[in-house]
């Protein structure tokens, strides 16, 4: 009887062993198609392809995102998951960056040759495309933060946020008098009031390249490892 008991003991923690094993294996980040080309990605961030071979995040990286990436025991307080992460460097948007490619590369989720990235400035001004105004979340109303991603509406690529509710960090550098300071920040962001910064052609930066503001983050790009 001793030993039925221990043999029946054995088989319940194989049994919770192989259980834990099937439900890590059903927790596993998988890659979700969206239509032909864009997906969402092993932590839920929705790839949109663009024509010129490379996709974009369709939101500006939320705080949810950033954590699952850079701190995984970190619990993102309620309510704030899908609000865009800011108070970030651009060196921390960058080593974000890295992490990710191998956190999707490790999963089997990245696709052969590519790496996330922060976009160029070039890129930026390209898929920011026909953003309006309207549809830019900037101070109007004496904000006291940023909304969540994706409150107003997309863009034609289906692009939300490119102009307003946080600056977005670029690879490109802000030289003022041909002194580097920081990357450049594009977009606008929730404490300006004034239009002129939510002009495409606006480019400003920060004094010193681990520099942060309440109102910047950042958005990803997968392109070619080059």
């Amino acid at each position: 009887m001793k030993y039925l008991i221990i043999l029946f003991g054995m088989l319940c923690v194989f049994s919770a062993s192989c259980k834990g094993r099937k439900d890590r294996q059903e927790l596993k980040p998988s890659l979700q198609k969206i239509d032909e080309k864009s997906f969402q990605n092993g932590i839920g961030m929705k790839m949109i392809y663009l024509s010129d071979d490379y996709w974009v995040s369709a939101y500006e990286t939320t705080k949810k995102e950033y954590y699952t990436i850079t701190a995984p025991t970190k619990i993102t307080p309620k309510g704030e998951a899908n609000m865009p992460i800011s108070i970030i460097s651009s060196n921390q948007a960058i080593e974000f960056c890295k992490k990710l490619t191998k956190y999707e590369k490790e999963n089997g989720l990245l696709p052969t040759g590519y790496v996330y990235s922060l976009p160029s400035e070039k890129m930026w001004r390209s898929y920011v495309s026909d953003a309006k105004y309207k549809d830019a979340v900037f101070n109007e109303y004496t904000l006291n933060g940023p909304k969540k991603v994706g409150t107003l509406a997309p863009n034609r690529l289906g692009l939300y946020d490119v102009r307003g509710n946080v600056y977005e960090w670029v690879l490109d550098w802000y030289q003022p008098n041909n002194k580097k300071w920081s990357r450049v920040v594009l977009g606008g962001g929730f404490l300006d009031s004034t239009l002129e910064k939510y002009d495409i052609k606006n480019r400003s930066g920060l004094l010193g390249a681990g520099a942060t503001s309440i109102d910047i983050g950042f958005r990803v790009v997968l392109v070619p490892n080059r």
